[in-house]
């Protein structure tokens, strides 16, 4: 019967189903072996099962070609070889990034089963030689051997798990490719650290993760040449030792490093060392136990801002550290105003006897450069915790501020009804913009100060927003917070206050003589509840939990209204009120309208960046 003959054909010409068919056609081709059994003489045994073997070899083809034409009439045919391709590659990348260690003799990457789904997907995966690139230390031996031939010449990447987790063999035969490896990750202890002593020419990306309490010692090689091409390294774990005489790294563009133990010997090492790798584009420090030696502190306070160390390509700079980690690095950095800054301050015992005033100074220092010739800067500040997704610090009361360096002046944002207002007639309005300054920190009052007075007195703050409460919970301060923010916003234009306390106290104070706020052009209420009688720092007072304490502040709902409508009959009126995210009682808009512009809207969408609950950048 011709191959080509159509299922129906057959299943027509002979009673039953197809199965029961073919079954009986091959049943009646098989050769005899009536009469052979372990216990027939060894020729004829043999012979019997060379012919079984044959046969069955023969029904293994078959069911290919079967299983070919099966799948040449499935939807997944029809997916071009270059869309399979992106799959394959995206399916090895995982392999890399995200591996699912199986260990055993028999253990292989998911690409491997990938290429076992039909005969086309085998044939297109060996002929793509960089998904074969993915190789793992729980491989056995043998798959490594196999994915480096099907490789070619392409870079290889490699995962180093724990040697003690993986085959030796299969260890010591990567270590022979470390010449031709394009990214390495290691995992686990210094049983494979030594290997990059090794020349590795091709090397782009290392990372090293290690989990254990013990210490790595980065070889100097890595940083006098073995690497030529290194762009990335990550470095994650207890204690790293960094060398201290290293060449220069023209193609470095990213260091990140995560350690308990401060690793660098003194000021003058750090500058030495990233001094070293001129065109970084992103630096991660982060330091979370013990502090560097007592000696750099009096190096940090000696040190003169000429000497500090400048990396104009710097796009992103992280650091998340301890009061007494923050020094030195403050001291040895300066900040061009093109680098997105992030200052994660963690809480620390006061008994590492931190200088405050010296912190402060570096602080100022640091957003002084950062802000350079800057006309417009946008600030967003929090007080409290759970103001911001994602926004966790160590320590009881924590804190954020958040610095923009421009406006876009032309941006249109429309409320709730469609209308929009522009830079140009309906007042200026910050919008999504970049780089960014950010200070996170807990359980400081000095510092906090200290970098309010920063952002504040400089003549570019335009626009502001305020997170959280206003009430300073017993800090011992001589005067409330929200008196010091007040006091320094002479430039404010755009104002968003999303608290009610915060609201209370604006409307206390806000006069229209302009003593306050006297170039405040729009308006921003957010998520504050108008509709009870009375406002207070939980938002609406419930009359029936009896009267608050002396010291909440309080305020007639009705005087918020009155408030707004005076301010428009005198001298320096708004230009816009926002009211979003808010219970607005009924008719108010009605009399808004007819003395002010006035926005509707709900959520960050219809919001300038840096007025939004959610992070601005990510």
């Amino acid at each position: 019967m011709s191959s080509t003959t159509p299922t129906v054909a057959v299943s027509t010409a002979v009673p039953g189903s197809e199965v029961e068919f073919w079954s009986f056609v091959l049943s009646s081709r098989l050769a005899s072996t009536n009469g052979i059994t372990p216990s027939s003489l060894p020729e004829e045994r043999e012979h019997a099962q060379r012919i079984v073997l044959s046969e069955m070899k023969a029904f293994q083809r078959m069911a290919s070609a079967a299983g070919r034409r099966y799948n040449a009439m499935s939807k997944i045919a029809i997916l071009p070889l270059e869309i399979l391709t992106n799959v394959f590659l995206f399916c090895a990348a995982n392999d890399f990034t995200n591996p699912q260690p199986i260990f055993g003799k028999e253990a292989i990457g998911s690409i491997v089963r990938v290429s076992h789904v039909c005969h086309t997907w085998r044939e297109l995966a060996l002929r793509i030689p960089k998904i074969w690139t993915s190789l793992h230390s729980w491989l056995s031996p043998r798959w490594i051997q196999e994915m480096k031939d099907r490789a070619h010449s392409a870079p290889l990447n490699v995962v180093l798990d724990h040697a003690a987790m993986c085959h030796k063999r299969t260890v010591q035969y990567i270590s022979q490719l470390f010449p031709r490896l394009e990214n390495v990750v290691f995992h686990g202890s210094n049983d494979c650290i030594g290997f990059l002593r090794t020349f590795m020419p091709l090397l782009l990306s290392l990372e090293i993760r290690y989990f254990d309490s013990f210490e790595a010692i980065i070889p100097l090689q890595l940083f006098m040449g073995s690497a030529p091409g290194l762009r990335r390294i990550v470095l994650t774990g207890v204690d790293f030792r960094l060398p201290v005489g290293i060449k220069r790294m023209d193609n470095l563009i990213l260091f990140k490093i995560r350690t308990t133990i401060y690793p660098f010997k003194s000021i003058k090492h750090l500058r030495h060392l990233f001094g070293n790798m001129p065109n970084l584009q992103i630096l991660t420090l982060q330091h979370y136990k013990l502090p560097p030696r007592p000696s750099q502190v009096p190096e940090a306070v000696a040190s003169s801002r000429e000497e500090c160390l400048l990396l104009p390509p710097l796009a992103d700079f992280t650091l998340e550290v301890m009061s007494s980690t923050l020094m030195p690095l403050l001291a040895a950095f300066r900040i061009a105003p093109g680098t997105n800054v992030a200052l994660h301050h963690l809480w620390e015992s006061m008994e590492n006897d931190v200088d405050e005033a010296a912190l402060c100074t570096f602080l100022s220092a640091w957003i002084e450069d950062w802000s350079g010739e800057a006309e417009s800067l946008a600030a967003r500040i929090s007080f409290d915790t759970g103001i911001r997704p994602g926004f966790k610090l160590v320590g009881f009361r924590r804190w954020m501020i958040e610095l923009k360096r421009s406006f876009d002046e032309g941006r249109v944002y429309s409320d709730a009804d469609g209308h929009s207002g522009t830079g140009t007639s309906d007042g200026v309005h910050p919008a999504a913009l970049a780089p960014k300054f950010s200070y996170q920190a807990s359980d400081y009052h000095t510092p906090r100060e200290c970098v309010l007075a920063a952002i504040l007195r400089p003549r570019g703050l335009r626009a502001l927003t305020i997170y959280g409460s206003a009430d300073d919970g017993g800090l011992g301060s001589s005067k409330p917070r929200w008196q010091k923010v007040f006091e320094e916003c002479h430039n404010i234009e755009h104002l968003c206050l999303t608290a009610a306390d915060w609201l209370v106290h604006f409307i206390r104070e806000w006069r229209t003589d302009g003593v306050l706020f006297p170039n405040l052009k729009t308006l921003w209420i957010r998520n504050v509840d108008l509709t009870a009688a009375t406002l207070s720092r939980a938002g609406a007072v419930d009359p029936t939990t009896g009267p608050l304490p002396d010291w909440v502040p309080t305020l007639a709902s009705q005087m918020v209204l009155e408030r707004l409508i005076e301010q428009q009959r005198s001298s320096k009126p708004l230009d816009i009120l926002y009211l979003m995210d808010s219970t607005v009682p009924e008719g108010w808009v009605e009399q808004l309208k007819s003395v002010v512009t006035v926005r509707l809207g709900h959520g960050d969408s219809q919001a300038p960046s840096c007025m939004r609950f959610g992070p601005a950048r990510k």
